[in-house]
Formats: structure tokens, C-alpha cells, sequence
């Protein structure tokens, strides 16, 4: 009897510490995470196109060493992610990256591993609205001549058209485009970046802004809208652009507005006063863009 007493003791203190030992494992410390405010986000965020994120955070261990660190939008990992060379105590760290360009909600996931596999989370939703766009239809550029007097220049930003004449350094950094006539220079039916302009035909004077396109012939300018401006224009280099009625023209302005503009009329290329040309026009604002 005493024999089986003295096994049945031995059986349940071992149980016990089977039981104590996984106690011990449910109760083992992960790691944290934590994210610092102000000019850092800390929380869902809605932004527009393009804005700058800026995250700062730190990680520390719990029981275990630290193994990895990942960040992924919409789970996929971002470019330079997983980190698996951090510190085994305590990561700190910061991620500056540009928002989206497309209207959406994004979930941006952050995630420290340690080497027992534990692991802390924090998602951030970061919804994206589409930025306004500017629609400017029929305008009308009149061919810019030696006497100043016709309404050759185009602002994107206002939309308007302004004489040669009535051009000050007050309003002079508004405009985008010009609208040329052939003469020796070969400016026939040609829309020039206002830096491009020849000085004889802004009262020997100069334009300060220089506007960079391209011809969008695979773009179907009826169903441009925000997305498909913000998305699709970039790198464009050419500041002198003949056209034709039908083309449709990219571009970006020196002050940062970009979008597509469409040839529907031209009217002469003989190099008289009477000439001009119709477009419309669709940009995002640099203003929408920040």
C-alpha cells in the first residue's frame, strides 16, 4: 500500500509540473510595438493622391529575441521588406513612402516576429481620395503674332487665355502653353512650352515656365478622368509639340499641373494674325496633389 501511495505521489507531482510547464509557455511574453504620433501617422488616415506616409515606430522583445520586422499594403511585402538583420532587443525605425495614386483603401500591415514565432501586428487603413480634376472645354488659342495683340497664351491653372500685350511679371508665371504660327522657325501648328517662345513675338520679353508633353495616341481622352491623369503621366521631356486636329497631348507644367489636352480644330497654318487652334483640356492641379 505504501508502495502505491509513494508512485501515485510521484505520478502527480510529475503532472503538476507538466501542467506548471505549459502554463509557462501560454504565459511567455511576445514582443511589443508601438508607433509614434505627431508628424507620424498613428492611426487610420485618409490623404490624397501621392502624399507623402511617414510611420515611426519600435519594437522590443518579450521573452524571446527579436527575429524580423515586415510592412505590407494590401498583403504584399514592401520593397526593402522583411528585415531580418534588426537588433535581438529593440528595433526603432521609421518608413517615408509615397501614397497611391489611385482613389481606394489600402491596409498598410506592420509586423515584429520574434525567434519563438510570436508576433505583434498594427494595420493602418489608408483610404485615398481621388483628386478634383479641372476640365476646360473648347478653348480657343489664337496664333501669337509680332504685335502682342492676340490671345495666344493658355493657363491651366485659371483656364484662361491672356493676350501677349496684357502679360506682367505679376501673371507671367501662369502660363503653360503657347500657340505658334509658321514662319522661318517652323512653328506651324505647334504647341510650345512658354519658355520655347521666341522673344520676337512676346515684345522681346521672355516666358519664364517651361511645360514638358508628349502625343498620347493610345489615350482615349473622353474617358480620361483623375485615376488615369495621376497614374499614367510621367517623364516627359519634349517642350515644342506638333500637332494635328485629333491629337492628344500629356503634359506636365513647370508648376507641377498635369494632364491631357485635345486638338478638336485648327484653323490656318499659313502664318496669318487670324489662325488659332481648339482644345479641351482635363489636369489634375498641382494643389490636389499635395
Amino acid at each position: 500500500m505504501k508502495s502505491t501511495k509513494l508512485l501515485f505521489g510521484i505520478t502527480l507531482i510529475a503532472m503538476l509540473g507538466v501542467f506548471t510547464s505549459c502554463d509557462d509557455e501560454d504565459n511567455e511574453l511576445g514582443p511589443t510595438l508601438n508607433f509614434f504620433g505627431e508628424e507620424y501617422i498613428d492611426g487610420n488616415k485618409t490623404v490624397n493622391s501621392g502624399e507623402t506616409l511617414r510611420w515611426s515606430w519600435q519594437a522590443a522583445k518579450g521573452d524571446n529575441n527579436l527575429e524580423s520586422f515586415t510592412v505590407s499594403r494590401d498583403n504584399v511585402d514592401l520593397s526593402g521588406f522583411p528585415k531580418e538583420d534588426i537588433d535581438n532587443d529593440t528595433y526603432r525605425d521609421s518608413l517615408v513612402i509615397d501614397a497611391p495614386m489611385n482613389a481606394g483603401s489600402y491596409v498598410y500591415d506592420f509586423i515584429v516576429t520574434d525567434k519563438a514565432g510570436n508576433t505583434k501586428a498594427k494595420d493602418f487603413i489608408i483610404t485615398v481620395e481621388a483628386p478634383n480634376m479641372s476640365t476646360h472645354s473648347d478653348v480657343k488659342v489664337e496664333v501669337v503674332v509680332a504685335d502682342g495683340t492676340n490671345a495666344s497664351l493658355f493657363s491651366v491653372e485659371t483656364g484662361e487665355v491672356y493676350v501677349v500685350n496684357n502679360i506682367s511679371p505679376e501673371n507671367e508665371n501662369l502660363i503653360d502653353f503657347v500657340y505658334g504660327y509658321s514662319d522661318l522657325k517652323a512653328f506651324t501648328n505647334q504647341i510650345l512650352s512658354p519658355a520655347e517662345t521666341p522673344p520676337e513675338y512676346l515684345n522681346d520679353q521672355s516666358l519664364p515656365n517651361t511645360t514638358n508633353m508628349a502625343i498620347a495616341s493610345d489615350v482615349d481622352f473622353d474617358a480620361v478622368d483623375a485615376n488615369a491623369i495621376m497614374e499614367n503621366i510621367s517623364d516627359l521631356s519634349e517642350t515644342v509639340i506638333s500637332i494635328a486636329e485629333g491629337d492628344v497631348v500629356a503634359f506636365i507644367t513647370e508648376g507641377g499641373h498635369k494632364g491631357y489636352l485635345k486638338v478638336k480644330t485648327i484653323y490656318g497654318s499659313e502664318g496669318n494674325s487670324d489662325e488659332y487652334v481648339i482644345f479641351d483640356v482635363k489636369a489634375v492641379l498641382a494643389s490636389e496633389m499635395q
